[in-house]
């Protein structure tokens, strides 16, 4: 499931925090031990994952998450624990919203020369 993270205007809290914060999710990156890898062929990261993403619409940021849902309200608590103003809302896949087309080349060069 993908979590948006809308953090609020202004954060007092030092960098240390967010670190504890870290060091209390990482033990749901549960990385494969050696039987795991090679014989089972099990890839690191599986089957319990998470990702931290940073998307910009129109220079706007945003902060996203992509995480089972078996650990949502442990992400939530965590996060909450340190930073009780912040908004963690569950938001639809943001890859959807770029462009399927992006210019090329000479559409660039030709707006550079429109503009010129």
């Amino acid at each position: 499931m993908m979590l948006e993270i809308i953090p609020p205007a202004e954060i007092p809290k030092p960098f240390r925090a967010m670190e504890d914060f870290y060091a209390a999710v990482w033990p749901i990156y549960d990385g494969p031990n050696w039987r795991e890898q090679w014989c089972e062929g099990e890839f690191f990261g599986a089957p319990f994952w998470f990702s931290f993403e940073i998307a910009s619409f129109e220079g706007e940021l945003h902060y996203y998450v992509r995480i089972l849902k078996i650990f949502r309200d442990l992400f939530e608590s965590t996060l909450y624990s340190h930073y009780p103003n912040m908004e963690i809302i569950e938001a639809e896949d943001y890859t959807q919203k770029c462009p399927r087309i992006f210019p090329t080349k000479s559409t660039i060069f030709t707006a550079r020369t429109i503009f010129l």
